[in-house]
């Protein structure tokens, strides 16, 4: 961002494999209860020293691996929502991003044979999901609503515990709680067998969002106004998604199916090397820790499986199942 103000090129010289943002063309800037997507200068050229990237600490090569977990969930919320509200979707940089979650994994797998070899690995998927994000010049391609939830944490200051206030790590931990939740909706048959005209009665019945905020979000009141301006709900864009719903259902179930079982795989291995997966490591309350998976569909103006979630009258069910999740996690 200093770069693009002051009209200079600028190089980057990563120290850890800590997160996929060095070669994106975007900042997630920390503003007053809100993080903003910006466009900035890309670097022009990046330095990354296998001898430094080696010597970080574990639990930074884990941030990165965190960081490109989300993958998973940030690809099958761009194919959703480019089914349902006919979003652009980039193939080739989509499928990047994708394959460079793939090969995060596979760097776990490698890393305690071969460090060296694992960092590599790594360093060159988290650059290729920056450079996938750099080529759109949004943050599509590697984010979605486990973001959402990492940053309202950040912003919350809910974190307990510096040294794992990492950004990836959170990402990774926020994905973790939303595997179960996601395998539970797409997977039960009763949620897709809905009545279109029985939905809008009671999407139209709602109150609206600024009813439903608690004290916890308030201080975030400013950001989900200018968020939910960009919003068009009504009666006839909500027909036209049910519709989309319906024709794609099949599609829909087992694009989730696949990438939920590779989740899950992933997740299986990351806790068997010890990635920090409950609450306790961080040090964050329960209460705290609930909050944004609540308001994710206001946070954020990007259509995600939270408003599908939504527009099928799920909420209270998904939302049930997390707090029995949250519990499991403490």
């Amino acid at each position: 961002m200093v770069s693009r103000t002051l009209g200079v090129p600028n190089w980057c010289v990563p120290t850890a494999p800590s997160v996929d943002a060095y070669s994106s063309g975007t900042s997630a800037l920390k503003l007053p209860h809100r993080h903003s997507t910006e466009p900035t200068r890309p670097t022009e050229v990046i330095l990354a020293d296998l001898d430094v990237l080696e010597k970080a600490p574990q639990l930074l090569f884990l941030s990165g691996v965190g960081d490109l977990l989300a993958k998973y969930l940030s690809y099958l919320d761009w194919r959703l929502s480019a089914l349902i509200t006919g979003e652009y979707i980039c193939e080739q940089t989509a499928e990047l991003c994708l394959e460079s979650a793939r090969q995060a994994i596979g760097a776990v797998k490698a890393f305690s044979a071969d460090r060296r070899a694992a960092v590599r690995s790594l360093t060159d998927a988290i650059l290729v999901s920056g450079l996938a994000m750099q080529a759109l010049v949004s943050s599509r391609p590697a984010s979605s609503a486990e973001h959402t939830i990492a940053h309202y944490w950040e912003l919350a200051h809910a974190v307990g515990n510096p040294a794992l206030e990492l950004h990836g790590l959170l990402v990774g931990m926020s994905s973790r709680i939303l595997l179960p939740l996601y395998k539970e909706f797409y997977g039960d048959a009763a949620v897709w067998d809905f009545d279109p005209e029985d939905r809008l009665r009671g999407l139209a019945a709602e109150p609206g969002w600024e009813q439903a905020l608690t004290p916890e979000v308030q201080p975030f009141h400013q950001q989900i106004r200018e968020e939910m301006a960009g919003r068009r709900e009504n009666a006839e864009l909500y027909r036209s998604r049910l519709e989309k719903i319906r024709e794609h259902q099949g599609m829909i179930t087992d694009l989730a199916g696949g990438l939920l079982g590779e989740l899950e795989q992933a997740v299986a291995i990351l806790a068997d090397i010890e990635y920090p997966f409950h609450l306790s490591d961080y040090r964050l309350d329960r209460r705290q820790a609930v909050v944004p998976f609540r308001y994710i569909r206001v946070l954020r103006s990007r259509y995600n499986s939270f408003d599908l979630i939504h527009e099928l009258g799920a909420d209270e069910r998904v939302f049930g199942l997390l707090d029995q999740q949250i519990g499991m996690i403490s």
